[in-house]
């Protein structure tokens, strides 16, 4: 019949669509093929600033909007500032000011489902140099917030979030100048209990939220200045209840190996949980470290030496 059977005509037009899509799924694997390997295109500036008003290196990535794509947050001397992410490098991001304190300078912020963790947004946490720090409710995902102190004392040079209890709540550890601290959150993105987890003479920030356990917590990994004078690699276990078991892992021979930046990861050693790499002054070093047992740790092997000295490290 007329619905089951093509025309001569009808065939003919279907055979030259069959071609011309072969030919062009062709002509694209082709092309793709023959793309510049680690081709990374353009480099474009999503915001510049100058003058005194500059940016004060801590940034944090999380969905502030609700599009599913992660934001940028960044401090810098004027506020806390949020670039929405349009999808596209080929348009223009606005970076509105959300907050701004009535004085100091801001230091760090850090991203997390404080509030809600169902929600489909993350809140903030900022610090200024008042000293101050606060929780912003992301209530409303369009860009304001609801602010809410949790420290009038806190000066940190670096936050992060992570879970450190057993409870289900995104909690909060921060860095000061010498002072790492722990923030449980009680629920709603309230913080009334605070944990000094160690003091140093001095704290190198920044610090790091790893699993290097083998159970489903948040650890904090950072360094610091020993009674020597030397450099130490310390790991706060989290317990569950809010306390950690803090040891020193390795130290430094010498005072002008400085601790710049840590990473974890899966580098061959025991277990689930991570291990860690790790970057000096000095030497200009990557070291990785491997755990051999539960809470135990080898000796740091030094796996490359750079030009200079890496500020940053990833996995």
């Amino acid at each position: 019949g007329r619905h089951t059977a093509l025309s001569t005509t009808n065939k003919a037009m279907l055979h030259a669509y069959i071609v011309v899509v072969v030919v062009a799924v062709a002509y694209a694997v082709l092309t793709a093929e023959a793309a510049t390997p680690n081709s990374f295109g353009t480099i474009r500036t999503l915001w510049a600033t100058s003058g005194e008003d500059n940016f004060q290196g801590s940034v944090a990535m999380g969905p502030i909007y609700g599009s599913g794509r992660p934001d940028f947050t960044l401090v810098r001397t004027g506020g806390t500032y949020v670039c929405r992410n349009e999808g596209s490098l080929l348009v223009s991001w606005a970076c509105p000011r959300v907050y701004s304190s009535s004085g100091g300078n801001f230091g760090a912020v850090a991203s997390g489902r404080f509030v809600n963790q169902s929600a489909l947004v993350a809140d903030l946490a900022v610090s200024t140099s008042m000293p101050n720090a606060g929780v912003l409710k992301n209530v409303y995902a369009n860009g304001t917030f609801d602010y809410a102190q949790f420290s009038a004392s806190l000066n940190a040079k670096w936050l992060a979030s992570g879970v450190f209890t057993t409870g289900t709540e995104v909690d909060l550890v921060a860095a000061t100048a010498t002072e790492v601290l722990v923030f449980v959150n009680e629920g709603g993105g309230s913080f009334p209990l605070q944990r000094i987890v160690y003091t140093s003479t001095a704290i190198r920030t920044p610090c790091l939220v790893a699993r290097i356990s083998d159970d489903t917590l948040d650890d904090v990994v950072f360094a610091g200045v020993t009674g020597s004078g030397h450099d130490g690699i310390w790991t706060a276990v989290a317990n569950g209840d809010g306390t950690f078991t803090t040891v020193m892992i390795a130290e430094a021979q010498d005072s002008s190996l400085i601790t710049t930046a840590f990473a974890a990861g899966n580098f061959g050693g025991f277990g689930p949980g991570a291990d860690l790499v790790f970057s000096t002054t000095g030497t200009n070093a990557l070291y990785v470290l491997n755990r051999t047992a539960p809470g135990v740790w080898g000796t740091p092997t030094k796996i490359f030496t750079a030009a200079s000295n890496p500020a940053s490290l990833t996995t």
